[in-house]
């Protein structure tokens, strides 16, 4: 374990894996059974250091493997855009972000599958998608306060805007985690993620129509979000989560 950057002091621990050239993180022994009640943070611009963009494996057969987000500014959002990268293994409704908040378990969250499922503030929109995909694919959410209006965008393609929650503000002091949902009440996790996910940018404001090409054709990968940028965000890893070589761009 190795002090990591510059300017922080947060520690990262990488363990080798023989697979893929994958990094194991925490799955490693003797460090497995440790794991399960520690925290290894993880900053990706550290890793990027091989050479390799990286991304997140979640295993099928962890059924607590997430990560959680420690987002750079507060989470208090008139407007946003979440965009990300997904390789899933299986086409069931699996949580990809999601944002809780003592008063809201669902104040931003955001599922994949046969359709995309969009909660903001505890209401939520759904986005049928008429597709299956074994491939990497790339999405875009925007949803703007003012409006109400949720736009979807899939490989650069935008659909009809649906409209929830105008007026609403995004509250802060909630907990970010990806590749799963959790009840807080239960304590006990649902609608997992397997498969891969990549390139996790969170802005504060609505991207325009260029900028969100430019993510989806992988000409602006410098373009990072201000509340959640993937590179700079520190994650804490749970439960077998992988960090694996990004093949989103390739």
């Amino acid at each position: 374990m190795s002090k990591v950057g510059k300017n922080t002091d947060l520690l990262v621990a990488l363990f080798p894996s023989p697979n893929r050239g994958r990094l194991s993180v925490g799955g490693h022994p003797p460090f497995g059974l440790f794991f399960q009640a520690r925290l290894w943070v993880i900053v990706l611009s550290e890793c990027q250091r091989t050479g390799h963009a990286q991304a997140f494996y979640f295993p099928r057969e962890k059924v607590a493997s997430h990560a959680e987000v420690r987002p750079l500014q507060e989470m208090t959002l008139h407007s946003f855009t979440l965009c990300f990268w997904v390789h899933n293994l299986h086409q069931g409704k699996q949580t990809v972000f999601l944002y809780s908040t003592p008063e809201n378990e669902n104040e931003l969250v955001v599922t994949v599958g046969l359709d995309v499922c969009v909660w903001v503030g505890g209401s939520f929109v759904q986005f049928d998608l008429h597709r299956k995909s074994e491939e990497w694919v790339h999405h875009c959410i925007t949803w703007a306060s003012h409006s109400g209006d949720v736009n979807l965008w899939v490989n650069g393609a935008v659909g009809t805007a649906k409209n929830i929650q105008k007026g609403y503000v995004i509250q802060k002091g909630g907990t970010a985690i990806l590749g799963k949902y959790k009840n807080s009440m239960l304590n006990v996790f649902g609608n997992g993620f397997s498969g891969w996910i990549s390139q996790v940018n969170l802005w504060s404001h609505v991207l325009d129509y260029n900028e969100i090409q430019q993510l989806t054709l992988c000409k602006h990968e410098d373009k990072k979000g201000n509340i959640i940028a993937w590179g700079q965000t520190p994650f804490l890893l749970y439960g077998g989560v992988v960090v694996d070589v990004d093949t989103s761009c390739s």
